[in-house]
C-alpha cells in the first residue's frame, strides 16, 4: 500500500474521531516539544563546548605547573585534543591550538621525560601537514601511529630541529624541510621522503629502512651523508635513484672547530655566539671555544710569552749587532775569510741559543712560567696552566 494512502487514512481517522480543538492542542504540544528539544540540544552542545574549553585551559595550566608529574600528565592529556585517529570522531576543534602549544614547548624544553612525552604526542594524529616545527627538540622521539596508519608530515618545516636518535615510522614527508637539522642516528622506517630538503643537515648515522623512498630529495650542503646515499646524488645534490632504499653506510668521524673571542662581548654578541655553538652542536660538530671570561688569566700568559720571546730575540740580535762593526772593518780590509768565519760563528751561536731555549720551553714550560710568579685566587687554575703550557710550546719553538 502506498505511503500516501496510509497517511490519508491516518488523517481521515483523526479528523473523524477528534474535534478540531483536540487536534490543534496536539499539534501545539508537538511544536512546543520540538522547540524544547532543539533548545535542549543547543544548550547541551554549548555546555559540552564550554566544558571542552575549560578542560583545554586546565590542561594548559597543568603544563606550566612546578610539579614534573603534573606537567607530564598534562602533556599526555593534551594528546586527546589532536587525536583524530578514531573514525567516529568527526571534529577536533582544538587540534591546531594543541599543535601550536606542543611546537612552542618543544622549542624551549630540554631533553627529558617531559620533552619526550610532548614529542611522542605526534603519534596521536593523522596529519601535521604544513605545521611549523622550526628549532624544536624532537630528540629520542618515537613517532609511530597505531595500526600502521600513515601520518602526513608533508610540507612540515623542521628547520634546525633536533631529530637526533628519533624514530619516524610510516610517515608521508613529501616536500618536508629538514634543512640544518641535527639528524644523528635518526631512523626512518617505511617513509616517503620524496622531494624533501636535507640541505645543511647533519646525517651522521642516519638510517633509511623498510623501503623508505628518497627520490629527488635534496642533500646539497648536508654533512656526513651515508655513502650509499651519496653515491646516488647528481651534480645538484639530489637523490636520483627511483627505488626504495633499505640500508645505510657509516660516515666520517666527529668533526670539531675552534672558536675564540678575545675581548668583552656585548649581550647581543654573546647571544649570537651561543646560537652559533648550539647550531654547530646540532650538526654534530664539536665546539672548542674560548673567550675572555673563560680564560681571564690568559693575559698574564701572553705577557710571559712576549717577555721570554723578547729575551731570546735580544740575545741573538745583540750578538748580530755587536759583530756588525767587526764585519765592516774586515770587509773594508778585504779580509773575506775572517768575515766568513765570523758569519759561521754568529750562525752557530744563534742556533745554540734557539735550540737551548726550545728544549727548555718544550720540556719545562711550567718552570719558565713560575719564574714570573704564581698568581693567586685563580678561578680556573687548571685552565690557566694548560693554556700556559700550550702557549709556551706552540709559540716559543724554533
Amino acid at each position: 500500500m502506498p505511503i500516501t494512502n496510509i497517511l490519508n487514512e491516518i488523517i481521515s481517522y483523526i479528523t473523524d474521531n477528534f474535534s478540531n480543538e483536540v487536534i490543534i492542542a496536539a499539534l501545539a504540544t508537538l511544536v512546543v516539544s520540538i522547540v524544547k528539544f532543539i533548545d535542549y540540544k543547543a544548550k547541551d552542545s554549548q555546555s559540552k563546548s564550554d566544558n571542552m574549553h575549560n578542560n583545554f585551559n586546565a590542561t594548559l595550566d597543568g603544563l606550566k605547573s612546578d610539579s614534573a608529574t603534573k606537567r607530564i600528565t598534562s602533556a599526555i592529556l593534551l594528546r586527546r585534543y589532536i587525536n583524530d585517529l578514531n573514525i567516529w570522531r568527526t571534529t577536533t576543534p582544538y587540534k591546531q591550538d594543541a599543535l601550536n602549544v606542543i611546537s612552542s614547548l618543544l622549542r624551549i624544553t630540554p631533553c627529558g621525560e617531559f620533552q619526550k612525552t610532548l614529542a611522542d604526542s605526534l603519534s596521536f594524529t593523522r596529519s601535521i601537514h604544513n605545521q611549523d616545527f622550526q628549532y624544536t627538540n624532537l630528540q629520542n622521539a618515537l613517532i609511530k601511529v597505531a595500526n600502521n596508519t600513515r601520518i602526513d608530515f608533508s610540507n612540515v618545516d623542521f628547520y634546525m630541529a633536533d631529530l637526533s636518535y628519533a624514530s619516524i615510522n610510516n610517515a608521508k614527508c613529501r616536500n618536508t624541510i629538514f634543512k640544518c637539522c641535527n639528524m644523528r642516528n635518526t631512523t626512518f622506517r617505511g617513509c616517503n621522503l620524496n622531494d624533501c630538503d636535507f640541505g645543511g643537515a647533519n646525517l651522521e648515522g642516519v638510517r633509511f629502512l623498510d623501503n623508505t623512498t628518497l627520490y629527488n630529495a635534496n642533500f646539497k650542503g648536508a654533512i656526513n651523508i651515508p655513502l650509499d646515499i651519496y653515491s646516488h646524488l647528481n651534480e645538484d645534490g639530489k637523490y636520483c635513484k627511483n627505488t626504495p632504499t633499505t640500508n645505510y653506510a657509516k660516515t666520517n668521524n666527529e668533526k670539531s672547530i675552534f672558536i675564540s673571542s678575545i675581548g668583552n662581548l656585548s649581550p647581543k654578541q654573546i647571544e649570537y655566539m651561543e646560537a652559533l655553538k648550539a647550531h654547530l652542536d646540532r650538526l654534530g660538530i664539536k665546539t672548542l671555544s674560548l673567550n675572555k671570561d673563560e680564560y681571564r688569566n690568559s693575559g698574564q700568559i701572553i705577557g710571559i710569552q712576549s717577555k721570554v720571546f723578547t729575551v731570546v730575540i735580544n740575545l741573538v740580535v745583540g750578538i748580530v749587532l755587536g759583530c756588525q762593526p767587526i764585519i765592516s772593518f774586515n770587509m773594508g780590509a778585504k779580509k773575506y775569510d775572517r768575515v766568513k768565519e765570523l758569519y759561521k760563528k754568529i750562525l752557530l751561536c744563534a742556533l745554540i741559543i734557539g735550540a737551548s731555549f726550545t728544549v727548555l720551553f718544550q720540556l719545562a714550560p711550567e718552570f719558565v712560567i713560575r719564574l714570573f710568579g704564581v698568581p693567586s685566587n685563580i678561578p680556573n687554575p687548571e685552565d690557566y696552566w694548560e693554556f700556559g703550557v700550550m702557549t709556551m710550546k706552540i709559540f716559543l719553538r724554533i
